[in-house]
């Protein structure tokens, strides 16, 4: 319980907190453009199964913050912010699925590769990853640990399972895209559900 005893958030600081949360989660052009490029670098590791490209793809995601925001704006039961949040995700993930359809349409590679196929069936174990990921997000955040989010961002994948969308959708491969959609929501909810229960719990909301 001493790791949750941050009630103090309650007064200026909460307040700031939450301020910074919901800023660093709005649509801005770097937003925009950083969501363009993890999605062209996902989409190229998964076509050339290179795991190490891949993970660069999930350092470069600004996918995390607005997810962070809707988490907050879920703790808070602030409608106005759920809704520019959930924009703004909505937004990350077209442009995710965009990028990842555009790459694979204009590469001369076009083979399933294992990188691709793992994203494809999610499994409870998923799900578990995504909640402990969340978790630890959430921590990270109401104790300005930002580097923390980092890791969060690998270990629940965020992007390459829409730039696995777009591939599916440029393959024509329905149960591909259906996959990679299902794996990608399922940690969208499960860290949007954590951040909100870990902010609730030390009093940030």
């Amino acid at each position: 319980m001493a790791l949750l005893q941050l009630h103090d958030l309650d007064g200026e600081r909460g307040r700031e907190l939450r301020r910074n949360v919901f800023e660093r989660g709005s649509l801005t052009p770097g937003y925009v453009l950083m969501c363009v490029l993890s999605a062209g670098i996902a989409t190229f590791g998964l076509l050339q199964s290179s795991a190490a490209v891949v993970i660069g793809a999930m350092l470069v995601s600004p996918l995390m913050t607005p997810i962070a925001a809707l988490g907050f704006g879920l703790a808070t039961r602030d409608a106005g912010r759920l809704r520019e949040a959930t924009g703004v995700v909505t937004i990350g993930a077209l442009i995710g699925i965009a990028t990842g359809f555009l790459v694979t349409w204009i590469s001369p590679i076009d083979d399933i590769t294992p990188e691709i196929m793992a994203r494809t069936q999610p499994t409870l174990l998923d799900l578990a990853v995504a909640l402990l990921s969340g978790i630890a997000g959430g921590y990270a955040i109401v104790r300005q640990q930002g580097e923390t989010a980092i890791g969060v961002a690998i270990a629940t994948a965020l992007m390459p399972p829409l730039a696995t969308v777009g591939y599916g959708i440029a393959a024509l491969r329905g149960d591909i895209a259906g996959g990679a959609m299902l794996l990608f929501l399922t940690n969208l909810a499960a860290i949007a559900i954590a951040i909100a229960g870990v902010a609730r719990l030390t009093g940030a909301a």
